[in-house]
């Protein structure tokens, strides 16, 4: 008895480990934040949100998701999103903007990196809603935004009359210069690097895609089930999955296990 116990809580462990995710967030007055599998592309709702979002970025930095263009009353605004309940934390006016489409972050700098569509200007944000404007404009209208913290590379998505590129923007001098054509034509557009594998996702108004960062050239690898999911963030799989509400009692059931079969022995 002791050998079943300590095999089925050995499966136990193995079965609630850390990993990274793809987590998505649809633009919509009924919109909501969903997780993403990187294989088939399907999306999974986890909440719906409390506020409306508009061609929203989003971005995790230091484990806490971020998004753009969430409206609350007539404003919008850039904060962080309880992928939980769906809260929103209002950390920045954007400036007075409606139109940060786009959102990424470099985690060795504690940086965000959005462009706004007025005058398509990069511009960083901090965690505490500090902005600055770098550059006097990318050169394209950037609506997906991703960081690649390995190689200091920000990625944007860029979208003018159905053409989507994939460009390489300079964080210091906030210019943009062109991979690449995509292939996709869709003006919902979300991106996001992963760290772990080196793949760079996007998604359009149903499906997930995989770019190539030499080309641009985007792969479809499934549709997500749901539209209009624009903002896509990625996150490392240093983060701590939640042990399920049901773990104690079976730890529990588990030890008394153990001993019945060490009373038996």
């Amino acid at each position: 008895m002791k050998r079943i116990a300590s095999a089925a809580l050995a499966a136990f462990c193995i079965a609630a480990p850390a990993q990274a995710a793809l987590v998505g967030v649809q633009s919509g007055a009924s919109g909501g934040i969903y997780s993403i599998d990187p294989t088939t592309g399907a999306a999974t709702l986890l909440t719906t949100l409390a506020d409306e979002v508009s061609f929203t970025g989003a971005s995790y930095l230091d484990e806490v998701l971020y998004a753009t263009d969430v409206l609350v009353g007539s404003d919008f605004g850039t904060g962080t999103l309880d992928a939980g309940t769906g809260a929103y934390v209002e950390v920045s006016d954007q400036d007075g903007s409606a139109n940060w489409h786009a959102l990424g972050s470099d985690e060795t700098a504690g940086l965000l990196y959005t462009v706004d569509q007025v005058g398509d200007v990069l511009k960083s944000l901090t965690p505490g809603g500090v902005t600055t404007a770098i550059g006097t404009g990318v050169g394209a209208q950037i609506r997906g935004l991703a960081y690649n913290d390995a190689d200091d590379i920000l990625y944007g998505l860029g979208w003018d009359n159905s053409v989507v590129s994939l460009y390489n923007i300079d964080t210091t001098t906030g210019v943009g210069s062109l991979i690449g054509l995509t292939g996709m034509t869709d003006f919902y557009l979300g991106l996001a690097y992963d760290e772990d594998s080196g793949i760079l996702y996007a998604t359009d108004a149903t499906a997930l895609y995989a770019l190539n960062t030499a080309t641009g050239a985007a792969t479809s690898i499934g549709a997500t089930g749901f539209s209009n999911i624009d903002g896509l963030a990625w996150i490392a799989d240093e983060t701590e999955v939640p042990i399920p509400a049901a773990a104690p009692l079976l730890l529990v059931g588990l030890g008394g296990l153990a001993a019945l079969g060490r009373r038996r022995g």
